[in-house]
């Protein structure tokens, strides 16, 4: 249910989801030591589940182990009927997450030796970010602070949003020579359209109307523009709005719900929306002036016969409002490719799905770690703070449609993003070769010592799922891997050497050093892609160290250790 303008957007409606039957077993039967995660802190109560980001003094940024931690938790919730809603929270105080760890992203980016690191970032948080589009349980984002970057990916697509006084929202990347990321191209060109039609958020529409309303979204990721409490639920970025004062009423209120087996989840979401209600301060919302807007979609929408940042200057400049004159002095600050870059991503994730949208922006992401104008971004904003970027190219009329236009190229086969829905049965199925080199290096990069997993025979195999996330939490954060999204390894500094693959809707399958063990047979399974490998390890790597890897269709490739 919508309220246009002065009457707020309600439950969001979800990108159409894919989702396997399941039943649920009890965890206690294969629960394993529980090991703490510093830089996320976990609770549960009656029914509900509490995620706080716990990095208070980088204001919560997102890091690697941390988009894999919570992947493997929201992967355990999701099959537990005993979880009704989940609360994600910043703590410090000042933020509920900031973004990501872009000073990482630079250091290991800039070099080609090590950008399969950055790129692993991009790939565990857009694929996080996903599932959480998909996911049926509720996830409530209570924004306690700044909500920027990643924290916007780790909040937006969920089920609920709450904003609060602290709220500070922003998309500030093409201020640091990159575009906004994680969904953006799919929940910004779309802001304008709920507003100014009522549309539902994932609403299928023709092209042409696709195109109408995207001037909110398009200023928004262009500019940066920092929005408070009241400017996100009053634009329709949030569901609701409380006081922060009101997160433990929240999630005790919360643990008071009951639903009965036969609800449906459009009833339980329904069920958790009226709870929200109850606690909503009744003065938050903040009518947005309808001018306002149709200044902004004159100016920076899509159905402007000169679609180009340069046509957004020629607008800004005829108008000559001090509005204006100060946006325009914004846009010359950024990074003219970033900025040519995300107006096109913009107009391209008005038409694509969620999943086409993170695709397409992880190609962004890896044409991003090969252009300068990101490592002079962090330079300037992040590390020497001089806010003096020296773009390659200054003039934004030097920037090419070519040059933009590669950007959204398709990566090679083996390089592109592979996303499926929480539940769906091929995230559980398919074996890629980029993820078995990702996993077979970091072994080769650990002089072949590799943790393992026992799964028993008469184990199903959502307790076999089950029992590999809890491993997979448990082990060092340095040494996590979750093999596309269902075949999770982990590699620790000690122990037996061998590796487990898990496949759950195929089989398991272990490899021990220098020998493939027999390959069981596959038990309540279905038939998909088996990956046999061969490991030649010695106790201490070197570089003609090699492994032969075939699948199933016989296709044989070598990777050596780096």
């Amino acid at each position: 249910m919508q309220r246009v303008l002065g009457m707020r957007l309600r439950l969001l409606q979800r990108p159409v989801r894919q989702t396997a039957q399941t039943t649920t077993s009890s965890s206690a039967s294969f629960a394993t030591k529980a090991q703490e995660f510093a830089d996320i802190v976990y609770g549960q109560d009656t029914g509900v589940r509490t995620v706080q980001f716990n990095r208070p003094e980088k204001l919560n940024a997102l890091t690697l182990p941390m988009a894999q931690h919570l992947t493997a938790r929201l992967h355990k919730i999701e099959v537990n009927n005993t979880v009704n809603a989940v609360v994600f929270s910043g703590n410090g105080g000042k933020a509920f997450c900031a973004g990501g760890d872009i000073r990482m992203l630079a250091d290991n980016g800039k070099d080609p030796a090590t950008r399969h690191v950055a790129l692993d970032f991009f790939r565990n948080e857009y694929r996080l970010n996903y599932l959480l589009a998909t996911t049926e349980k509720p996830i409530i984002s209570f924004l306690n602070g700044v909500t920027m970057g990643g924290g916007v990916g780790l909040s937006m697509h969920g089920k609920f949003v709450v904003a609060t006084e602290k709220t500070v929202f922003a998309m500030p990347e093409t201020a640091i020579g990159f575009f906004p990321d994680v969904g953006a191209s799919y929940l910004l060109p779309r802001l304008g359209r709920r507003l100014i039609e009522g549309e539902d958020y994932a609403a299928d529409v023709p092209k042409s109307r696709a195109l109408k309303g995207q001037g909110l979204g398009t200023y928004l990721a262009l500019t940066g523009e920092r929005l408070k409490g009241k400017e996100v639920i009053g634009l329709g970025l949030a569901t609701h709005y409380m006081e922060t004062s009101e997160y433990e009423t929240l999630v005790h209120h919360l643990t008071g719900l009951e639903f009965e087996e036969s609800v449906s989840q459009e009833e339980r979401d329904e069920i958790v929306h009226e709870a929200l209600e109850e606690l909503e301060t009744d003065e938050a919302f903040q009518e947005i002036d309808p001018e306002y807007l149709e200044t902004i979609e004159s100016v920076f929408g899509a159905h402007n016969e000169k679609d180009t940042v340069e046509g957004i200057y020629e607008r800004l400049e005829k108008l000559n409002t001090e509005w204006s004159k100060e946006t325009l002095e914004t846009l010359k600050k950024m990074s003219p490719l970033s900025l040519k870059v995300t107006l096109e991503q913009m107009r391209q994730g008005a038409v694509k799905t969620c999943a086409e949208c993170f695709q397409m922006e992880y190609r962004l992401a890896a044409r991003m770690m090969e252009n300068p104008d990101f490592f002079e971004g962090v330079r300037s904003v992040v590390i020497d703070k001089d806010r003096s970027p020296k773009w390659a190219k200054r003039d934004i009329t030097k920037v090419t449609a070519k040059e933009v236009a590669e950007f959204f190229m398709p990566l090679d086969k083996d390089s592109e993003l592979i996303l499926y829905p929480m539940m769906s049965p091929e995230a559980f199925g398919r074996t890629h070769k980029r993820h078995v080199t990702d996993v077979i290096r970091v072994a080769l990069d650990q002089k072949g010592v590799i943790g393992f997993i026992d799964v028993y025979d008469d184990m199903t195999l959502l307790e076999a799922r089950s029992l590999i996330w809890e491993n997979v939490e448990n082990a060092p954060a340095e040494f996590q891997f979750v093999l596309d999204d269902g075949a999770p390894v982990s590699a620790r500094q000690e122990g037996t050497q061998k590796i487990v693959y898990f496949y759950p809707m195929v089989h398991i399958r272990e490899l021990r050093r220098g020998t493939p063990s027999p390959m069981p047979s596959p038990r309540r399974t279905s038939t998909s892609s088996v990956v046999n490998a061969t490991m030649n390890l010695s106790s201490s790597p070197s570089s003609s160290d090699k492994v032969c890897v075939s699948t199933a269709s016989g296709e044989e490739f070598h990777l050596r250790s780096h």
